[in-house]
C-alpha cells in the first residue's frame, strides 16, 4: 500500500507540474553520455568522464564537455573536482569554461544527494559563482527505478554587479526511468523540467547513457 502511494505521489507531482507550465515553452532533447573509471582496486579513485549534447527544434542548444577527478573519503561520501567547457549556440553563440568543487553522498540505494560549488568564466572574466544543491529519490520496480530528482542553481556572486547575493536562479526537475538497476551501464530515459528566474519553463526529453569501467580490473586481466 505504501509503495502504491509513494508511486501516486510522483505521477500526480509530474502532472501538476505539467499543467502548470506554459504550453508555449520551448521543448528540445538534453543527452548525457558518461563514462565513470575505477582507477585502483578497492575503486576509491575515479575519473568521470561526461558529454552533454543539447538540442531543441531549432537545431544545436548547448554542449558540454565535463571531466573530474573523485575520491571516495569514507564509505557513501565522495568528493570531487573538475571542469567544464561549455559551447552556447541558442539564443547566442559563446563559450564558458568552468571549475567545481562537488561532493555526493549515498547513504541509501533509494536516496542521493550531490552539492556543487561552481565558478564560471566567460572572456577570460569571472562571470558567476554557484552553489547547486541536487537530492534524488528512487523507487525500485523489477530491473527498473523510477527516479525523481531536482536540482536548484543558486547565485552567490555574478557580473556586472559583483556583489555577494543568495540569488535562486534556476530550478531543475526530472522524472525519469532507468536500466538496469544494476551493472556495468545504464539508460535512462523521462522528462525534464526547467525554470529560471524570469519564470519561463523549458521541456526536455532526457536521454542519459553510463558506464562504469575499472581500471584495475583490467591490468589484472592483462596479467593472466
Amino acid at each position: 500500500m505504501s509503495r502504491a502511494i509513494e508511486w501516486g505521489s510522483i505521477f500526480y507531482l509530474s502532472l501538476l507540474l505539467w499543467n502548470t507550465s506554459s504550453a508555449q515553452s520551448a521543448v528540445g532533447v538534453w543527452t548525457l553520455q558518461q563514462a565513470r573509471i575505477g582507477l585502483d582496486k578497492k575503486e576509491r579513485w575515479q575519473l568521470v568522464l561526461i558529454t552533454q549534447p543539447r538540442f531543441t527544434q531549432k537545431g544545436w542548444e548547448t554542449i558540454l564537455g565535463v571531466g573530474k577527478v573523485g575520491y571516495l573519503v569514507h564509505r557513501n561520501h565522495t568528493v570531487f573536482v573538475g571542469g567544464q567547457w561549455v559551447e552556447f549556440y541558442d539564443p547566442n553563440r559563446f563559450q564558458q569554461k568552468r571549475a567545481f568543487l562537488r561532493w555526493q553522498w549515498l547513504p541509501s540505494s533509494g536516496f542521493f544527494l550531490m552539492t556543487t560549488l561552481e565558478n564560471r568564466w566567460q572572456d577570460g572574466r569571472l562571470k558567476e559563482l554557484l552553489f547547486r544543491p541536487l537530492g534524488r529519490y528512487r523507487i525500485g520496480a523489477g530491473q527498473f527505478w523510477l527516479n525523481l530528482s531536482d536540482e536548484v542553481f543558486l547565485s552567490l556572486w555574478r557580473a556586472p554587479q559583483r556583489v555577494w547575493q543568495l540569488y535562486p536562479r534556476q530550478n531543475r526537475l526530472w522524472l525519469t526511468f532507468s536500466y538496469p538497476k544494476e551493472g556495468a551501464w545504464q539508460i535512462e530515459v523521462g522528462y525534464l523540467n526547467i525554470t529560471d528566474d524570469r519564470l519561463k519553463v523549458r521541456h526536455r526529453l532526457w536521454i542519459a547513457t553510463r558506464a562504469n569501467l575499472s581500471l584495475a580490473h583490467r591490468s589484472r586481466d592483462n596479467k593472466r
